[in-house]
């Protein structure tokens, strides 16, 4: 199987989450609403930051978050596909601590924001994958400004085990800011 496969056929995966709101965890019920997502972007990343997403190069993405049938717990996952200097880094989350989500309307777009664990492996080698970070933690922003998907917006951070951060998608010196897809579309609903 190809990388290009492998990735595709990891990006159908899905995520959980609880609540949080304007990036810090809150408590309380969790969200009934769901965000998912299937494009990529083009991740602006200063140069002290650990090696992930190079300027330029496409982050692949595709994730699937909502709460269970009874709205007890989250289910789901998320898969990111980074490039940097001629590897490949995989960041998967399946150990969702939050989700927060609110439906666009006519005049408003939908928001969502997600939090949880992941672990992140060079995949450079398909056939021989290298740990590099298990317990990361991971925050996607997004934005759902309709359909197609053309003016939708997404936030993708990951910090290490030990706090720092190791990719964004987006980085303006202190935070990710959202920016715009490369393709794919966004759904908050």
């Amino acid at each position: 199987m190809s990388l290009t496969a492998r990735a595709r056929d990891r990006l159908l995966e899905a995520i959980k989450a609880d609540e949080f709101d304007d990036g810090r965890l809150a408590s309380g019920e969790p969200a009934r609403r769901a965000a998912r997502g299937q494009p990529h972007d083009d991740p602006q990343r200063p140069s002290e930051l650990e090696p992930a997403g190079a300027n330029g190069q496409k982050t692949n993405f595709g994730f699937n978050v909502k709460p269970n049938k009874a709205g007890t717990t989250l289910q789901g996952n998320i898969n990111t596909i980074v490039r940097n200097g001629g590897n490949v880094y995989q960041i998967k989350g399946n150990a969702m601590t939050s989700l927060v989500a609110k439906v666009g309307t006519a005049s408003t777009p939908g928001t969502a924001n997600f939090e949880g664990k992941a672990n992140i492996q060079d995949i450079t080698n398909p056939l021989a994958p290298v740990s590099v970070d298990g317990n990361a933690t991971l925050r996607v922003t997004m934005t759902d400004a309709g359909e197609p998907g053309s003016k939708d917006l997404i936030g993708i951070t990951v910090w290490n085990k030990n706090g720092g951060v190791w990719f964004s998608s987006n980085w303006d010196g202190a935070k990710t800011l959202e920016q715009l897809l490369g393709g794919g579309n966004l759904a908050v609903r």
